[in-house]
């Protein structure tokens, strides 16, 4: 399984352990758009970590890595 690279506009880079299908199941609608503003990204997966939004106009390329 792969991982997912969210690119932003200030050039900063996040990934996300998600593969590209569950990406695309979980975040992206039927047409292809993301069903929210944002993504919420919850640091080393664990319960209780501080997790982060990310908003989905700032992301400018989803990249995935095998």
């Amino acid at each position: 399984m792969g991982s997912v690279i969210l690119h932003l506009s200030n050039g900063e880079k996040i990934e996300m352990a998600d593969s590209l299908e569950e990406f695309k199941d979980e975040y992206l609608d039927e047409k292809g758009y993301f069903k929210f503003g944002y993504i919420e990204i919850e640091l080393n997966d664990i319960k209780g970590e501080p997790s982060f939004l990310v908003f989905t106009d700032q992301i400018v390329a989803v990249l995935e890595e095998k």
